[in-house]
């Protein structure tokens, strides 16, 4: 017992005297190294920028200050230690066309230590839509970052900028001779640095589709459709099979009518668009990422010898007569 008493009167002055001393005095002259991130956040939605010290005097009192468009917008007296225990907040977004110059600087309040000082300019999410000319494979890439990285030591820093992209392949001419059957599985979309909100893009036909109930409305046809997995950061169109063929007139329905086949198909063109060239058919990936991006690419459909498929009753099970089913991808597995 006597010797745990000695032990704490001995260590006591030491633990009073580190406290003390660390917020007082700085350890070097050399300024703060930091480090930070910044991530796009969507419209009206405060913008984080977090800190981290990487060299620098453990226990020392520093100065914040974040400048946005030459105005102070954050300052706050903090101990080094705790600068990465929390974000700092500056002010949202307030539209698609908004942008930011930032500034940042950090320095120990003993003033003949230089501040560190890092700058870069933000965006707001775009809301764009980004249609390529017609070809085969086409890559996208928003020039607005959504993730910055920075570091800065004095007047010295660096800037890491991340920025989204897709890559979609297609075929941007298709020929379809003795068949009506349109194969989706021709599209897939390819993610970097990005993400899918939903697993849904649209279909916009550029001909109205007479007697149908497929949406007729600015000049297309459009019809939604699904996206499946086939890799961690890959999605392919699928051939789903919920269309409906009209026995009296051979006319495509998403919703069975009486007079409609019960056999349920993979998208077709309707008998009506026989000999039919030059059909502008446009794939919509809606809402892609943290810009909201809507990424189109772009198809020409030739439609030929149609009318070689004639049937009395439309809706029949034709086999490939009526319908040529692609058969399904190997090694693919579908989600």
């Amino acid at each position: 017992m006597l010797y745990k008493f000695i032990k704490s009167i001995l260590i006591l002055p030491l633990i009073v005297n580190f406290n003390n001393l660390s917020i007082k005095k700085v350890a070097s002259n050399e300024s703060i190294s930091i480090e930070g991130t910044y991530n796009i956040q969507d419209i009206n939605e405060q913008i984080p920028i977090t800190l981290n010290m990487v060299e620098g005097h453990p226990f020392a009192y520093v100065n914040i200050y974040i400048y946005v468009n030459n105005i102070v917008e954050v300052y706050k007296k903090e101990i080094t230690a705790y600068i990465s225990q929390s974000p700092f907040y500056i002010s949202s977004f307030s539209g698609n066309e908004e942008e930011k110059d930032i500034k940042i600087s950090v320095n120990y309040i003993e003033e003949n230590v230089p501040a560190s000082v890092c700058t870069f300019k933000i965006y707001a999410p775009r809301y764009a839509t980004l249609t390529a000319p017609l070809n085969d494979t086409i890559t996208f890439k928003d020039e607005h970052p959504v993730k910055i990285d920075f570091s800065m030591k004095g007047a010295d820093f660096t800037t890491k900028s991340y920025y989204e992209g897709v890559t979609i392949n297609g075929k941007k001419n298709i020929t379809l001779d003795k068949s009506r059957f349109f194969d989706l599985n021709n599209y897939t979309i390819t993610l970097n640095n990005t993400s899918l909100y939903s697993k849904q893009c649209e279909m916009k036909i550029y001909k109205k589709f007479d007697s149908s109930d497929l949406l007729y409305k600015n000049g297309y046809t459009t019809t939604d459709i699904t996206l499946s997995r086939i890799s961690s950061d890959s999605f392919i169109v699928s051939n789903e099979k919920k269309y409906y063929v009209d026995n009296n007139t051979g006319m495509i329905f998403e919703e069975q009518t009486s007079t409609c086949d019960d056999l349920s198909l993979p998208f077709f063109f309707p008998l009506s668009m026989v000999n039919d060239n030059n059909i502008e058919v446009e794939i919509c990936f809606n809402d892609i990422g943290l810009h909201h991006n809507t990424y189109v690419f772009k198809t020409i459909v030739s439609l030929n010898n149609i009318d070689d498929l004639y049937d009395e009753k439309f809706g029949e099970v034709f086999d490939c007569k009526y319908i040529e089913v692609s058969p399904p991808l190997q090694g693919v597995t579908y989600e």
